[in-house]
């Protein structure tokens, strides 16, 4: 319980006030510039280290207050939907241009382009990392499979009905998928294995 509190110690210090800019940080622009603010996802990696993201703007901070990393999104992109993060502590992060996969020490790994839209919503839009550390999103009524280096490895499309909540991932590497048609499960080499109406 002790290391949570000092994680936690730095990530409302850093919602409080704004970073200061130190050699590991390229913006000295505050995360929060705005009345209202925008929309700050967090999400905590395996290795212990805190991810923020701000629009375009990513922020991983050590348990410490130490900051990481700091950069912002390629091609001006910005962030559409919350992290996903693998237990490689492999960072994904969906924008309005692509998808974005960062190395634990902010390098980015890759990026793809995406087809199919976006369905608006944050929840929806949001990528979600499997037991193999790989990502899966949805792009228009398909969900789309990663592989390690950024290339397709799988998409299936839903049989019926639409997408109506953010997709899961089971422990087993399968993908839950919630749809106006019940809850589809595909399995981790493409296979829709079951729907269960709702």
């Amino acid at each position: 319980m002790q290391r949570v509190f000092p994680l936690l110690a730095s990530v409302l210090c850093v919602l409080a006030v704004s970073c200061k800019p130190d050699a590991h940080s390229a913006h000295a622009a505050p995360l929060n510039s705005g009345s209202a603010g925008p929309v700050v996802e967090l999400a905590v990696l395996p290795n212990n280290a805190a991810v923020l993201n701000v629009g375009a703007r990513l922020l991983a901070l050590q348990g410490d207050n130490q900051v990481l990393w700091e950069l912002n999104l390629p091609d001006d992109d910005a962030a559409i939907a919350p992290l996903a993060v693998a237990l490689n502590s492999m960072t994904y992060v969906r924008g309005n241009k692509g998808l974005y996969a960062f190395a634990p020490d902010g390098k980015l790994a890759w990026k793809k382009p995406l087809d199919g839209g976006t369905r608006g919503a944050r929840a929806l839009d949001a990528p979600v990392a499997l037991t193999d550390s790989t990502p899966a999103i949805m792009m228009g009524n398909d969900v789309v499979r990663f592989d390690h280096a950024g290339a397709i490895k799988w998409r299936v499309s839903l049989p019926e009905g639409q997408q109506v909540g953010r997709l899961s991932a089971t422990m087993d590497g399968s993908v839950l998928i919630p749809s106006t048609a019940g809850i589809y499960s595909v399995t981790g080499d493409g296979n829709v294995a079951w729907r269960h109406p709702l």
